[in-house]
């Protein structure tokens, strides 16, 4: 949930093993967040510069650590398959990349 006015966000962490709910505020805004198992990954846009500017994150979900993963122009759409990285839609520069901790971005497919 982000709060547009103030630039910061609220993410939610629900467990089903002892039904318990956990709040993470994060500052920024989340434009675009999904989940696989033990991690989730999102994305906020700043276009308060001269450069819009999309950067990724990887956030796990049982302790809410954050981890910048990196940042790429404009805005960006994401997808997953695994805890290890997420997949990354560049729509600026038509392009997909993906995203992981140990490794820089690699360009996965252009369009």
């Amino acid at each position: 949930l982000s709060g547009l006015q103030n630039n910061t966000s609220k993410i939610w962490t629900f467990t089903l093993e002892d039904k318990s709910v956990n709040q993470y505020n994060f500052n920024g805004d989340i434009t675009t967040f999904i989940s696989y198992n033990e991690c989730s990954y999102f994305a906020t846009y700043d276009n308060s510069q001269q450069e819009e500017i999309s950067t990724i994150y990887k956030f796990v979900n049982h302790t809410g650590e954050t981890t910048r993963m990196g940042h790429l122009p404009g805005y960006c759409g994401l997808f997953v398959g695994s805890d290890d990285g997420v997949y990354v839609t560049a729509r600026d520069k038509n392009r997909i990349v993906y995203y992981s901790k140990e490794n820089e971005p690699k360009t996965i497919y252009e369009f």
